[in-house]
């Protein structure tokens, strides 16, 4: 790991999430996402086209500013120990507040990717200029509870391969 520049943590929790970073020339300085102090709520949404809207505060209050029909289209994960305890790991969809379901891997997939191109975007900002990331090395660790499956686990790996690494 001698020449890994920045490793990113993600901690996708059943009611608060949080992702931090550290860099190769520091690495006993890890810092919190920019714009999150410690934790961030688990909350997810999507438009009515299924594509990721935003994700903690922002989702929460993006729903909040929805009219009724238009939450009908909407799709908002919340309360991820409901769906973390109800959630079969041989199921392909989560259900989501009101009843709606959505594909696990683009929920918890967009969730990750919301996290690494948050932490990217800050290398960006720390490196100052605008090289291919991906000729940088960087390391991702995704926490679990302790209680998941190792279906549950395969689940976050192919949610992160799906998502991250071979989307745009």
């Amino acid at each position: 790991m001698s020449d890994t520049l920045m490793v990113i943590a993600i901690d996708i929790g059943t009611s608060y999430s949080s992702g931090f970073y550290s860099f190769r020339n520091d690495p006993k300085e890890i810092n919190a996402v920019e714009y999150f102090y410690d934790k961030v709520p688990t909350v997810v949404l999507f438009d009515k086209r299924k594509e990721f809207h935003s994700f903690g505060y922002k989702a929460v209050d993006n729903y909040k500013q929805l009219s009724d029909e238009e939450k009908r289209y909407w799709y908002y994960f919340k309360d991820f120990h409901k769906i973390s305890n109800e959630h079969k790991p041989t199921e392909l969809e989560v259900t989501e507040c009101s009843g709606k379901r959505l594909e696990t891997y683009k929920v918890y997939g967009s969730i990750i990717k919301y996290f690494t191109d948050t932490m990217l975007t800050k290398l960006r900002r720390v490196i100052n200029c605008d090289i291919g990331i991906t000729r940088i090395r960087i390391h991702v660790v995704l926490i679990v509870p302790p209680v998941f499956s190792r279906s549950n686990k395969s689940m976050l790996q192919k949610a992160f391969h799906t998502k991250v690494l071979f989307s745009g």
